[in-house]
């Protein structure tokens, strides 16, 4: 496999946490009353490519501090944000055993801007949230910080799956991009657009903290600039104070006005 001697930029998009609650859970109040958590990441860099919605199977990120490793897998993907967060809302169903049951809509945890960065040996996923500005209790939980970094890779569909995605979809790749695992169990995400694909299973690592310094001044400039230009432009959302213009242009990013999305884990930092 090729590396590259200085950090260069894959993709970008923004990024969005969510989680639903557990049947019959009506509010949560810790991760035991979370049923899935979930990440949607939609491109910007990319003409055409899909929204992805992909759950995390530990429901919550991985710790840095601890060089955590999650696996999760691309549930669905979609040309429109709204098209996933439609899926997200209340359902009711009925079993053999309990009867009528009913799962909650899901929460917004948070909102940002993401890069999938080429480090030579391996691709990371870096992020910085957006809203809320500064994660509040329910972030903490879900080890959603202010700034994330993660070693990301990608599963080759003919391997074996791992305990916590057996029964995740199997990808449908082309012959064409099989060959991009060239006969690696994991390869990293230099090619994006295997993310397109429903059941891509990934793997996350919580990156050292000296790996997360060496993503690049030049590349956290970049972020930092995609931040501030997103929340310039919340200023000029309606709202009488800063965050009623956040709520609002998560709101908008998500097209969930329509929906019953709740946004207030990501405004106010906690879960009610």
């Amino acid at each position: 496999m090729t590396t590259s001697s200085s950090p260069s930029l894959i993709e970008e998009g923004r990024i969005y946490f969510l989680y639903r609650p557990r049947v019959a859970v009506e509010e949560a109040h810790s991760l035991q009353d979370v049923q899935r958590f979930f990440i949607i990441m939609s491109p910007t860099s990319r003409k055409g490519a899909p929204h992805r919605l992909l759950v995390i199977g530990k429901k919550r990120l991985p710790d840095p501090r601890r060089h955590e490793r999650f696996f999760g897998f691309v549930l669905a993907t979609a040309p429109k944000v709204e098209d996933l967060t439609r899926d997200l809302g209340p359902k009711d169903y009925t079993t053999s055993t309990r009867g009528s049951r009913s799962v909650e809509a899901a929460r917004a945890l948070g909102e940002g801007v993401y890069s999938i960065v080429d480090h030579g040996r391996h691709t990371h996923l870096a992020y910085e949230l957006e809203v809320p500005e500064e994660p509040g209790e329910v972030q903490k939980q879900f080890c959603i910080l202010k700034e994330g970094n993660y070693i990301i890779q990608i599963k080759n569909p003919e391997a074996p799956s791992p305990p916590p995605v057996r029964g995740a979809p199997k990808p449908q790749y082309s012959e064409e991009k099989k060959e991009t695992f060239r006969g690696y169990a994991w390869i990293p995400a230099r090619d994006p657009s295997l993310l397109d694909q429903r059941g891509c299973q990934i793997l996350l690592i919580g990156a050292r903290p000296e790996i997360a310094s060496d993503l690049g001044q030049k590349l956290r400039q970049h972020l930092e600039e995609i931040v501030e230009e997103d929340l310039r432009a919340a200023e000029h959302m309606p709202g009488s104070d800063e965050d009623e213009k956040l709520a609002a242009k998560l709101l908008e990013d998500l097209h969930a006005e329509g929906h019953t999305l709740t946004i207030d884990p990501a405004v106010s930092g906690h879960w009610k």
